[in-house]
């Protein structure tokens, strides 16, 4: 696609229907997901998690900030808040450190211990760290 001009009575690529721009590595889902935040058909389209990780992943893929960072931010005022499994994992995955840091404060210190939906989230490592930190923290509360 960025390469020579395709010359004479060639289609280059994106040209035409029959021959689209291929984004290997991309899923249909993730691309139309992040189309439809990029250029909504209605006034504040709603988004699941899963959807929010697609545009996520495709705006760190493609180094799109302020795309990642109108995300971050309406999943702070959503989604993510209520849930420090949630803020620890897309934390990680989307090197976002406050949210890993508002995940792991949260679960230190609440009385509760973690669930098992929130290890699943988690995953083993995470999960066993957690467990020592707070082990750690309410050993020396007493």
């Amino acid at each position: 696609m960025l390469s020579l001009p395709p010359g004479e009575g060639n289609e280059g690529e994106g040209q035409t229907d029959a021959k689209p721009i291929r984004l290997d590595q991309v899923s249909l889902v993730d691309f139309e997901r992040l189309l439809k935040f990029l250029h909504p058909l209605e006034l504040s389209p709603k988004f699941d998690l899963d959807e929010w990780d697609s545009i996520l992943g495709l705006a760190k893929k493609w180094d799109m900030t302020a795309v990642r960072l109108r995300v971050v931010g309406t999943l702070d005022r959503q989604d993510i808040s209520n849930h420090p499994e949630y803020q620890i994992y897309y934390g990680r995955k989307y090197d976002h450190d406050p949210w890993v840091y508002n995940g792991l404060t949260t679960l230190l210190i609440r009385k509760e211990g973690l669930t098992e939906k929130e290890g699943k989230t988690l995953g083993i490592k995470d999960t066993i760290r957690c467990a020592r930190a707070r082990e750690l923290y309410w050993n020396s509360r007493w």
